[in-house]
């Protein structure tokens, strides 16, 4: 098969620009800069805060993850960002359903459940709350799962209330009656500014309150893995007397930083490994980096934990000649083969070999003519004889041709010619005796 000089040209551009962009695409796949979205809310919430310091410390150190904040009502609202792909991280407590695509990347932190009442109620078990009214402090629907949870297993209605997490508007609920106890989480870190709202509640209803435990909690937790039992320290609202005056049993709150199962395992192994390297770094601003644990690695986990996380906490994290050490053996196989294949490309482009003089054929064709034994091998001398004439005509009409070369190459037609006239008149002779 021929091709003119410019068609080969351009064949060969189009396969050079194409083996060019397939690295450029590969190298940017493997190096460009990951941008993760990350929800997280409300944006006075201690994970607002670290998030933030995270980012920042990430751009800092040039690493090519970057965490883009979005900021959500709370939670809830961070999970559903992440349900619809609209985030690739969320920090979300367990009390929501948790599809089964999210992966968890660590534990940032556990905080008690805090249930408090009128102390003329005289209210002293969750249990007895069953035909009362809570009201629950947060964004709303953020304790779906834990009012769910708790009808079915004491058979009340608890009916509830959502309240903001508002000074005024608890102390507004409280004396109207609207609520007859108020349930809420205790933000671990901010103890001082918990007591201050906690003062300035008892101040605006100028009621005394009581704190309602949860004496079953360790039998919740052994029949829902996803509540765990804690307390409520002596003291954690601060006041002389301390308030509680003693430790209350409760269930914990888990918060997760979690993402989508769909993310690459290295990044995610990054991230990890930046998260549990830098956590001290993290706690000028956001004091809450201190209580970051490992994810659950556990078949059983409440969130499973994402697999580039899991081999960060399990210590077999791969290095770069483990990640990539089978291309040692497939890479050479595949090289080789794109090799031959362009090798067999450049042999069909590439340009005819030249055909040799016409004058310096002269002693081979005369012997092909001499020694031929049929009429087809005759033809075949003849059809390349005329295309040498067609060469030496397109060389005479472009002046590339000598004249004594053309009277030498006419002497050397008329030669052949005769040669094949007479070996032809000499087979259809022999043919037709």
């Amino acid at each position: 098969m021929k091709f003119s000089a410019g068609l080969r040209r351009t064949i060969g551009v189009l396969c050079l620009a194409s083996i060019v962009g397939l690295a450029a695409w590969v190298w940017h796949f493997y190096y460009r800069p990951v941008i993760l979205t990350v929800a997280v809310g409300p944006p006075s919430f201690d994970d607002a805060d670290l998030i933030a310091s995270m980012a920042r410390a990430l751009a800092a150190d040039g690493s090519h993850i970057r965490l883009s904040i979005e900021q959500t009502p709370g939670p809830i609202e961070s999970l559903e960002r992440l349900k619809k792909g609209q985030a690739q991280l969320a920090v979300i407590r367990n009390l929501g359903d948790v599809p089964d695509r999210v992966r968890s990347i660590a534990i940032l932190h556990s905080d008690p459940i805090a249930i408090v009442a009128p102390k003329s109620a005289k209210i002293e078990n969750f249990r007895e709350l069953a035909d009362k009214t809570l009201g629950l402090v947060g964004p709303p629907g953020s304790y779906a799962r834990l009012m769910t949870w708790m009808r079915q297993r004491y058979h009340g209605e608890f009916a509830s209330v959502d309240i903001p997490p508002v000074v005024a508007e608890i102390a507004a609920a409280i004396n109207a009656k609207k609520i007859d106890a108020l349930l809420f989480i205790i933000p671990t870190t901010k103890s001082g500014a918990l007591s201050e709202r906690w003062a300035s509640v008892r101040r605006l209803t100028r009621k005394s309150m009581s704190f309602v435990s949860i004496d079953d909690a360790e039998a919740i937790e052994s029949a829902a893995p996803e509540f765990e039992q804690g307390e409520i320290s002596s003291g954690a609202f601060g006041g002389s007397p301390p308030v509680p005056p003693e430790n209350v049993t409760t269930l914990l709150v888990t918060t997760y930083l979690v993402t989508d199962q769909s993310v690459r395992s290295d990044i995610a192994t990054e991230l990890t490994r930046f998260i549990f390297e830098n956590r001290q770094r993290f706690t000028p601003d956001a004091p809450v980096a201190a209580l970051i644990k490992a994810a659950s690695t556990d078949k059983d986990a409440i969130i499973p934990v994402h697999k580039g996380a899991k081999e960060f906490f399990d210590g077999e994290e791969q290095t770069l000649m483990e990640r990539y050490g089978d291309w040692l053996y497939t890479g050479p196989i595949i090289l080789g083969a794109l090799y031959s294949a362009l090798l067999a490309i450049w042999h069909m482009l590439r340009p005819s070999p030249p055909e040799a003089p016409l004058l310096a054929s002269v002693p081979e064709i005369s012997y092909s003519i001499k020694n031929a034994t049929s009429l087809g091998e005759l033809d075949a001398i003849s059809a390349r004889v005329d295309a040498a004439i067609e060469r030496i005509s397109a060389e005479a009409l472009d002046g590339k041709l000598e004249d004594s070369k053309v009277g030498a190459n006419s002497l050397v037609i008329a030669y052949i010619n005769r040669l094949v006239r007479e070996k032809r008149a000499e087979l259809q002779k022999s043919a037709g005796a």
